[in-house]
């Protein structure tokens, strides 16, 4: 087969995938939505991005049982949607996250993304009058 046939051959498989995709989305919010009843629920599965432990989970949550996360994880997982990682061993992932679906961060999520990115342009705007401040000199 030649290279151009390929090519066209991957782009169709490229474009099927997407459409896919965003019709899988479609499916999966509704059923997010009728699954993850509480903030709690929310906030698991949207930490469980395939690398994060359930103890990790369980701490960030603030639940005082990673086996919280872990009967949260065998009931997604038999409904499927969750996978199991690609890179570690016995650790789940999401299908997509809640904000890819439409779905809002529960609170608890909300407040330490905001931090997060207070932290993040704090630092920038430091970054920016060190430099600034160093040509003056």
């Amino acid at each position: 087969m030649n290279d151009n046939k390929l090519d066209e051959i991957l782009e169709k498989l490229n474009e099927i995938a997407i459409w896919t995709k965003l019709q899988g989305r479609e499916i999966l919010k509704p059923n997010l939505v009728k699954i993850l009843k509480t903030d709690s629920e929310k906030a698991a599965y949207e930490l469980s991005n395939g690398v994060r432990t359930t103890r990790e989970i369980a701490k960030e949550i603030n639940l005082n049982s990673k086996s919280t996360i872990i009967g949260y994880w065998q009931k997604w997982e038999r409904l499927g949607l969750v996978e199991v990682s690609e890179k570690y061993k016995g650790r789940m992932q999401h299908l997509a996250s809640l904000e890819e679906v439409g779905i809002e961060l529960p609170k608890v999520l909300q407040s330490k993304k905001n931090l997060k990115e207070s932290k993040i342009d704090w630092q920038r705007w430091t970054n920016r009058n060190s430099k600034r401040d160093s040509k003056v000199d």
